[in-house]
This record gives C-alpha cells, sequence and structure tokens, in this order.
C-alpha cells in the first residue's frame, strides 16, 4: 500500500496515470521493477535501455503487447547476465580453493562426538554451479530465445500451418490448385507394360 497515501484526489491519480505511462514509454518503469536500481551499475542500466530502443526500432514495436513482450526478453536477458555473474563469482570461489596458495579446505560434520571431513570445500561450489546455476542459465536462455523468436514472429507474420494429405481441390491465399482425382489409381507405366506382355 506505499505510495497510496501521495493520491488525494483524481487530479493526483491523473498525474501518476500520465507518469507511468511515460514511464512505460521511456523504459523506465521498467528498470524500477528490475529491484535494487540503488545498485544497478549505471553501465548496465544504460545497456537495458539502449537494447530497448534498438529492439522498439527493429521490431517495428507500437502497441502495448509487443512492449510486454520486449520488456519480458529484456527482464531475460538482465537474469542471464546476473546468472553468468554468480558463475563467474563461483567459478572463481572454485578456482581459489583447488589452486591457491593455501590449498582446499574442507567441510567438517560431528559424528559421534568427533569431527570427521564430508568433503571439500571446493566440492560444494562446483555441486552448485553444475547443479543449480548452469541449469538455472539454461533456462533463462530458452526464455530469451523464446521472447526473440516471439517478437520475430509477431513482426514477420506467423507462417501458416497447412497440411495436405490428400485433396481434390486445394485453396491458398487466392491461388486456386485442383488436382484431378483418376478413376483408375493404376499409373500409366504399369499399364503400358501390362499391354506389352498381350
Amino acid at each position: 500500500m506505499d505510495g497510496w497515501a501521495q493520491i488525494k484526489d483524481q487530479a493526483d491519480w491523473t498525474a501518476l496515470v500520465q507518469r507511468t505511462d511515460a514511464d512505460l514509454d521511456s523504459g523506465a518503469f521498467l528498470i524500477e521493477r528490475l529491484g535494487g536500481e540503488r545498485h544497478l551499475e549505471p553501465a548496465l542500466i544504460a545497456a537495458l535501455l539502449s537494447l530497448r530502443r534498438r529492439l522498439i526500432v527493429e521490431h517495428e514495436v507500437s502497441d502495448a503487447a509487443g512492449l510486454m513482450l520486449l520488456d519480458t526478453v529484456l527482464i531475460s536477458y538482465f537474469h542471464l547476465l546476473r546468472v553468468n555473474g554468480w558463475i563467474g563469482n563461483a567459478a572463481l570461489l572454485l578456482e581459489h580453493e583447488f589452486f591457491g596458495l593455501d590449498g582446499p579446505t574442507a567441510q567438517l560434520q560431528r559424528y559421534h562426538g568427533r569431527e570427521t571431513v564430508t568433503k571439500l570445500a571446493a566440492e560444494a561450489s562446483a555441486e552448485r554451479i553444475s547443479q543449480q546455476l548452469l541449469p538455472l542459465l539454461d533456462r533463462l536462455n530458452r526464455m530469451l530465445e523464446r521472447g526473440l523468436r516471439a517478437l520475430r514472429e509477431r513482426r514477420q507474420g506467423r507462417p501458416p500451418n497447412v497440411l495436405i494429405g490428400s485433396a481434390e481441390q486445394v485453396n491458398i491465399a487466392q491461388q486456386q490448385l485442383v488436382q484431378q482425382v483418376r478413376e483408375d489409381p493404376i499409373p500409366e507405366a504399369t499399364v503400358d507394360r501390362t499391354k506389352r506382355r498381350r
């Protein structure tokens, strides 16, 4: 409910709607919704806004549905970059554990009053990368590809799905294709061979 205290009358509401409409067009609404906008890098925000502008021009987006789809693509790209950064950071920890001057550290667990080594700390980092972060990166990559494909299809128009099994007449757009169906389905080459044998 934060923010509703500032709206006192219809004029405040109208001003908010107009401001939000301008923010939707400029991309400011998207950037604010990424979360932690004070902690986002200026270069990242500039890159996202620049990509947004380019995609709008490239895909000729002028309607609300197109803007929503475009923002979904940018959110997927933003999260793809974030997860890739996590993987890079985890890889640094992993390399430090394996190749650092101190050598690998062990994870200990109490077992019957004694501490025993369960695994190396580097193993936990490797498991996290392979079992959690890489599948998440793959999922985000597929989301980004789906969004880009949907944008491309909006611009080009979807090709018609046509499956013709057996038809006497097929209408495609303004052309009419007619195929004659023979009473005798035996190919002529077979008929000629049978006449020669007699």
